[in-house]
Order: structure tokens, then C-alpha cells, then sequence
């Protein structure tokens, strides 16, 4: 059967305010707000529902999915405060509103930034092979993962990046993956099943990287000398091999499964006409 997307937006909106991580001490309410401020801006939810696609495609539990999706987007949102403080991306902004660090300050920021982060931890604890999730997510989140992704964009020049493009993509693809990976490994689905989720998931995220990169590129020409003759076009042309890629890996596996379907278009989504993905951009960065 076709999931309801729509039903699972509601279900996501209410697991991400039923886990909320909400101080109760007295004199920690700006704490609270900033954590609101951050989860509540507009988002797109991508990785609950890819959390939420995945489980259901390997027959596991709902209520375990949504749990896993609300870590996820926690998470997400963590790595997102981070990016704007003014020691990294220095963003002012994030989905038209002010970063967190701006409406309240950069230490609220900061704590609001590890209130989610260690909240991430304690949520997939709760889930079947919590340890396992535990580590993954370590992997996904450290020296591995989103850490060294970050200090990449920090310390290469653009056209550098380009010779380590998937050291550079660590704070995406590691994400999706995690997404993709852990329901099933909640799920104890057999090997074959998680190692596809897990290829799909690394796909997905170098496709939305790319054409990430080509807005960036068609929004400043003026930086095009910086990425090695790389064109809008040719990003936009890999990102469509690793959707091809990702779609294919799910076929070999799941065949016609309705969430396999419900994932094939995701990947297709990522790299629509650019008009397109540029709005969406603006929605789900």
C-alpha cells in the first residue's frame, strides 16, 4: 500500500514536540526557546520521512521509526546551529528567520546545538540494538562523519574540495545514511537490506550535495573560477548518476515495494528542474 506522506508529517510534528528536549530547571527557559526557535523553523523533515520509508520497507516498527525520525531531525537540527555561528558559516539566517544564535546569543546557541545532539543519543538508547545505534551514530556524527565534513568546509579553498568531493559531502551523505541505516538496524533486517538502505542513503546525499553546489554556482558566477571548470550543468549531470545509482540499488533489492517506489521518487525529486530545486532548496536547507 502507498504510504500517506501527509499522515506521516503529522505523526513526525508530533514525535518531534512529544521528545522534545525540555529543560525544567528553573532558569533554563531561553534554553527551551532557542530549542524550539530551531526545531520549529519550517523544515522539510526529509530524513524523519526517509527514516520512516525505510523502516516501513523493512517491516519494522512504527512507533520505533518515528522515535529514530525525531533523533534524526534533532540531530539535523543541531549540525544546522553549528553551521551558522559566526566561527563557521557565519549565516545570519536560516529558513528566512534569524539563526539561533542571533535571536538569543552564540552560548545559548552552542547548548541549545548539545541539548539535541545528546538528546540524539538518548532517543536511539531507547530503540532495539540501542548500542549499535549508539555507535553508528558516533561514527555518523564524529571524526567519520559530519565533524570532519565541517572542518573541510572550514579549512579547503572550493577548488581543493573538488580533488576530496565526498570528504567534502561527510556532513550530507552521513546524515542520509544514518537515516537510511538505522531503522533497519533497529529492525534486525537481514545484511543485504541494511547494506542497500545504507548505498541508497550515501547516494541520495551526494545527488543533494551537487545540486546544492550547482545553485550555489548559477547564485554567483562569479565564483565559477573556484571550482575547476565545473559548470551548473555538469553538477547537475553527476548528481543525476547518483540518483540513477541510488534507484538502482533499491530495484536489485526491494523490486516494485511501494516505499522502494516512494524512495526512487525522493532521489528523483533531488535533482528536478532547476527552478524547481532551487525553491525547494530554500525550504529544506
Amino acid at each position: 500500500m502507498q504510504p500517506d506522506v501527509h499522515e506521516w508529517s503529522v505523526q513526525i510534528e508530533s514525535a518531534l514536540e512529544q521528545y522534545l528536549p525540555l529543560a525544567t530547571t528553573p532558569g533554563a527557559e531561553e534554553l527551551n526557546a532557542a530549542v524550539r526557535h530551531a526545531v520549529f523553523s519550517g523544515g522539510k523533515r526529509m530524513r524523519p520521512v526517509l527514516a520512516l520509508a525505510a523502516s516501513t520497507l523493512v517491516g519494522g516498527d512504527v512507533m520505533q521509526a518515528l522515535r529514530i525520525g525525531a533523533a534524526m531531525e534533532y540531530l539535523h537540527t543541531a549540525s544546522l546551529i553549528l553551521d551558522d555561528l559566526p566561527g563557521m558559516d557565519d549565516s545570519p539566517e536560516r529558513r528566512g528567520r534569524p539563526s539561533t544564535h542571533v535571536q538569543f546569543n552564540e552560548g545559548v546557541a552552542v547548548l541549545a546545538a548539545m541539548a539535541l545532539l545528546n538528546h540524539t543519543y538518548a532517543l536511539l538508547a531507547e530503540c532495539a540494538n540501542g548500542r549499535r545505534l549508539i555507535r553508528l551514530a558516533c561514527e555518523c556524527i564524529g571524526h567519520r562523519g559530519m565533524v570532519a565534513g565541517q572542518t573541510i568546509d572550514l579549512m579547503q579553498p572550493p577548488n581543493e574540495r573538488i580533488e576530496i568531493r565526498h570528504e567534502h559531502y561527510l556532513k550530507t551523505t552521513a546524515l542520509f545514511r544514518l537515516a537510511m541505516l538505522a531503522p533497519a538496524l533497529a529492525s534486525d533486517c537481514a545484511e543485504e537490506e541494511r547494506e542497500a538502505l545504507a548505498e541508497f542513503g550515501l547516494c541520495a546525499g551526494m545527488a543533494y550535495q551537487l545540486i546544492d553546489d550547482a545553485h550555489d554556482l548559477d547564485a554567483d558566477t562569479r565564483r565559477a573560477g573556484d571550482w575547476d571548470g565545473l559548470t551548473p550543468a555538469r553538477l547537475r549531470e553527476n548528481a543525476s548518476r547518483w540518483v540513477d545509482r541510488a534507484k538502482g540499488v533499491l530495484h536489485a533489492r526491494f523490486g516494485d515495494h511501494p516505499q522502494a517506489r516512494l524512495l526512487s521518487q525522493f532521489a528523483d525529486w533531488l535533482v528536478a528542474g532547476a527552478q524547481t530545486a532551487k525553491a525547494a532548496r530554500q525550504e529544506i536547507a
